[in-house]
């Protein structure tokens, strides 16, 4: 398992992009990698685009989980994280990624098997994950109570 950790909330061992590698070839492990790299919150994306590349290149039966999730989408496109959902599942990288803001996700939520849904309160965000949910259910993610929340299976 490796953890995207911008806010330096995960414990486990840190490593930097010259360990992970050899890290990935280890059979059971828990890293956290903090963004060493980034002065600003836009230099962010790329920074995981690295993570990303790294993960692919020498990753096999590995959990990523993406904490801030929006933080590492480029302006324009899916970036790193759109490159682990899409070319991950071949070589057995699953992705967690958490967000506030399903809305700003669409082209990567077709990717995604499964959904963990807390209340949703933003009517961009409808739309989006109308898709996937049935009335009742849409209903049902609208009226949760905080820190509850609805798993949907793509």
């Amino acid at each position: 398992m490796v953890h995207w950790d911008p806010e330096g909330e995960y414990r486990g061992e840190r490593v930097t992009f010259t360990e992970l590698p050899l890290l990935l070839r280890r059979r059971a492990f828990v890293a956290v990698y903090r963004p060493q790299y980034a002065n600003r919150p836009e230099d962010l994306p790329a920074e995981f685009e690295g993570l990303a590349s790294l993960v692919l290149e020498g990753g096999r039966n590995v959990l990523v989980t993406v904490d801030e999730a929006l933080e590492v989408l480029p302006p324009h496109g899916t970036g790193g994280l759109g490159r682990l959902l899409l070319k991950g599942r071949k070589r057995g990288i699953s992705v967690i990624y958490a967000t506030q803001y399903p809305s700003t996700f669409p082209r990567i939520l077709g990717a995604t098997r499964q959904l963990y849904l807390f209340h949703i309160d933003g009517l961009e965000t409808v739309p989006i994950i109308r898709p996937y949910l049935n009335d009742d259910l849409l209903r049902r993610v609208a009226a949760l109570p905080p820190h509850e929340y609805v798993t949907v299976q793509k």
